[in-house]
C-alpha cells in the first residue's frame, strides 16, 4: 500500500532525522567537552593547592588569581615570589566549620542511637505484657478485687506502650532529614578541604621555592589548553534545534497526513460504491472503510459500526474494482509522479460463469451460470466506463487493458470502452499455434 506522502515531505523527513542526528553527535560532543573542562578544573585546583603549600603563592588568592600567578612564574621565572604570611588561611576555617557540623551531627547520631534503644525497650515490655491479653480472655470471670485492678493496669499499661511503639513523632522525620543535611554538608567540605592548601608560617628559602616551581611547571605542562569548544557546540545545538522546530513546523505529521489521505480515500471509493449499488446487492448502501493496516477494503454499514462480513465472489470482485478505481482516481487528482496511469485487468467477469466449462465468447450471455448476473457483468464495464467519464473531465488521462471472454454487448453503449483486438486461440491466438511451446503442449 502506498504511503501517500509527496516527495517534499519524504525531503523533509530526510532532513528532519538528519538534524536529530547531528544534534545527538553534538550533546555527545559537548559532554565529552565539559568532562574534559572538569577535568581541567580539577587538575589546576591540585596545581594551586601545592604551589600555595610551596610557598610560591599567597595562601588567601581565590583559585582564578592564583592560577593566573602561577602562569606568570612560568612564564617570566622566579622574578617575584608572593609570601605564604596570609592573614586567615582558608584551610582552617573550613577546618573549624568542619569540626562545628562533626559535632552537631555526632550529638544527633547519639540522640538517634538512645531513642531507638528507647524504642527497643518498649518493644520488649510489650512482649512481656502481651501474656496478660490472654488471661482477660480466659481467665477474667476467675479474679477480682485487687487481682483483676491488677490486670486491668497492666492491659491499660501494653495500649499505651504499643501507641507509643506505633506513633512516628514529628522530631524523628527532623532528626533524619538534619543527618542527612550534616552529612552532605561534611562530604562538601571534605572534598573542598582535599583541595585547599594548609600552609605554615614560616620562611621559605628562594632555592626551595625555585625547586618546588619546577615540579610546579612540570604538572603545569599536563594541563590541556582551555578551548571554547563547549560554547561552540552549545551555539550550534542551538542552531540546529531551530532549524528542526521550523522543519517540524512546516509540514503535518506522518500519521496525520496518513489519516486524512485515507479519509479522501474513502470518499474516491464511495464514488464508485454508489456506481455499482445494484450489482453490491444488500451492501450498495454500504460505506467504504480502507483498512491501513491490512491494505484491504472493507464495509461499514451505513451510521454503524457494523463490519461487513463478505463471502460472496461477485462481491469481493465489485469490492476490489471500488478500490482501484478510487484508488487511481485519487492519486490522478494529486497529481502523484510515482504509480503509472493505467491498469491490466484479467477477466474481472469469472465469478459469473462455470469455471471447468469451455464456451464461445459470442455466446457468454446465454452460457451465463445465473441468467440475472449478466447486468452484473455489464456493470463491470458501467463502472469504469464512469471513471473514465469523470477523470477525462478533469484533465486526467488513464489506459485500462482488460482481458474478457464475454461478447460485445456486455459493454455496448459504454463510450469508452474500445475492442482492440479478439484473440480466439485458433485464427489469432496470443501465442502462435506453430510456436514451440504450443506444439510441446500437445
Amino acid at each position: 500500500m502506498y504511503s501517500f506522502i509527496d516527495f517534499e515531505t519524504v525531503k523533509v523527513q530526510k532532513k528532519v532525522s538528519e538534524l536529530q542526528q547531528e544534534i545527538y553527535t553534538l550533546e555527545q560532543n559537548r559532554a565529552k567537552a565539559e568532562k574534559r573542562a572538569a577535568t581541567r578544573d580539577e587538575h589546576i585546583e591540585i596545581i594551586v593547592k601545592h604551589a600555595k603549600e610551596f610557598g610560591l603563592v599567597d595562601e588567601a588568592l581565590p583559585t582564578v588569581d592564583a592560577y593566573m600567578e602561577i602562569e606568570q612564574l612560568i612564564k617570566y621565572g622566579p622574578t617575584m615570589f608572593a609570601t605564604n604570611y596570609s592573614l586567615e588561611q582558608e584551610s582552617e576555617r573550613l577546618q573549624t566549620e568542619r569540626d562545628d557540623i562533626a559535632v552537631q551531627l555526632a550529638k544527633l547520631k547519639r540522640f538517634k542511637r538512645s531513642y531507638s534503644e528507647y524504642r527497643a525497650g518498649l518493644r520488649a515490655e510489650a512482649d512481656a505484657l502481651q501474656p496478660i491479653t490472654y488471661i482477660q480472655r480466659f481467665f477474667t470471670d476467675r479474679t477480682s478485687g485487687e487481682y483483676r485492678q491488677f490486670l486491668n493496669n497492666l492491659s491499660n499499661e501494653l495500649v499505651k506502650i504499643k501507641s507509643s511503639i506505633k506513633e512516628n513523632r514529628p522530631f524523628e522525620q527532623d532528626i533524619n532529614r538534619k543527618i542527612h543535611e550534616l552529612s552532605k554538608q561534611l562530604r562538601e567540605i571534605d572534598s573542598k578541604l582535599a583541595k585547599t592548601a594548609k600552609v605554615e608560617y614560616k620562611s621559605i628559602p628562594i632555592a626551595n621555592k625555585l625547586i618546588s616551581l619546577g615540579e610546579i611547571r612540570a604538572e603545569y605542562s599536563h594541563i590541556e589548553p582551555l578551548d571554547d569548544s563547549t560554547i561552540v557546540i552549545a551555539k550550534n545545538v542551538q542552531e540546529k534545534e531551530h532549524q528542526l522546530e521550523q522543519l517540524e513546523a512546516s509540514y503535518a505529521s506522518i500519521g496525520e497526513t496518513r489519516v486524512l489521505t485515507i479519509e479522501t480515500l474513502n470518499d474516491f471509493i464511495q464514488t464508485y460504491i454508489a456506481i455499482s449499488k445494484d450489482a453490491l446487492d444488500e451492501y450498495g448502501d454500504y460505506c467504504a472503510r480502507f483498512d491501513y493496516k491490512k491494505a484491504a477494503l472493507t464495509l461499514r454499514k451505513s451510521k454503524s459500526t457494523t463490519i461487513a462480513n463478505i463471502s460472496s465472489s461477485s462481491d469481493h470482485l465489485y469490492m476490489h474494482l471500488c478500490l482501484f478505481a478510487g484508488l487511481h482516481h485519487m492519486l490522478l487528482s494529486q497529481k502523484s509522479l510515482y504509480v503509472p496511469s493505467f491498469l491490466i485487468l484479467d477477466q474481472p467477469s469469472r465469478p459469473y460463469f462455470n469455471a471447468s466449462g469451455e464456451y464461445d465468447y459470442n455466446e457468454s450471455e446465454a452460457v451465463i451460470t445465473n441468467k440475472d448476473d449478466w447486468s452484473k457483468v455489464r456493470d463491470i464495464f458501467k463502472l469504469w466506463n464512469s471513471f473514465f467519464s469523470l477523470i477525462l473531465s478533469q484533465g486526467n488521462h488513464f489506459q485500462i487493458i482488460m482481458l474478457e471472454h464475454v461478447s460485445e454487448s456486455a459493454w455496448h453503449g459504454y463510450e469508452h470502452v474500445n475492442l482492440v483486438e479478439v484473440f480466439d486461440g485458433v485464427h489469432n491466438a496470443l501465442i502462435p499455434l506453430d510456436s514451440p511451446s504450443r506444439q510441446d503442449s500437445k
